[in-house]
């Protein structure tokens, strides 16, 4: 396992990982801009958010994704790949691999994170701000907001989730004393990470469907 893991196959994997761990971090983002603009010009989204627009906001994460792998074709010198001693998942210890580890993975992550936790409060305070002034009424709208509310909690809790995946790999994990929490709070907070995301869709959205 370990001959296959540092080898070319290994470190395509590892760029594949690469790819839709950007798509999904730069969603999140796409997903918390368009709860802000939901949220905050109600009256206009209907008609902004025309198919060409959310194309555009389901196409760009994975254009970006696409450019964060693009050094990982040098495969000799970028590339991230599981180590089956560690149990991690390791950037190559060389010029290239610490650039793409700080710069594109990193850095990249927690201004992504910086930017959606500020669109986050701008939508939390929009929501309750709507509430307060209660300047239309009628059942309708009390639908549409309370269906507004709900996709803005779910945006919430997937971006907790981010956060608590980039904290535990970049800074508790410095914090392990053995392979097994190395193993938890890298490897597995990563894998947890893209589970997580899938469970609070589905507990969002299962029960609505179910009852259709």
């Amino acid at each position: 396992a370990e001959v296959i893991t540092s080898e070319e196959i290994g470190k395509r994997i590892g760029q594949v990982n690469i790819l839709f761990w950007d798509a999904c971090v730069y969603s999140h983002f796409s997903i918390s801009i368009n709860r802000f603009i939901c949220i905050t010009f109600p009256m206009k989204a209907s008609t902004f958010f025309t198919p060409p627009i959310i194309g555009t906001f389901i196409g760009i994460p994975w254009v970006l994704a696409l450019f964060h792998i693009v050094p990982y074709f040098w495969v000799e010198e970028c590339f991230i790949a599981y180590d089956a001693n560690s149990w991690t998942w390791n950037f190559a210890l060389t010029p290239c691999g610490g650039m793409i580890s700080l710069y594109f993975d990193f850095a990249t992550g927690m201004a992504v994170l910086g930017a959606m936790i500020t669109f986050d409060m701008g939508t939390l305070f929009n929501l309750r701000r709507l509430h307060k002034q209660a300047v239309l009424s009628g059942r309708d709208f009390s639908r549409k907001r309370s269906l507004e509310t709900k996709f803005f909690m779910q945006s919430l809790c997937q971006s907790a989730i981010f956060a608590l995946e980039l904290s535990s790999f970049y800074f508790i994990s410095t914090l392990a004393k053995d392979q097994w929490q190395m193993f938890w709070l890298t490897t597995f907070a990563w894998v947890g990470c893209h589970a997580g995301d899938g469970l609070i869709l589905d507990l969002f959205h299962a029960r609505k469907a179910l009852l259709r």
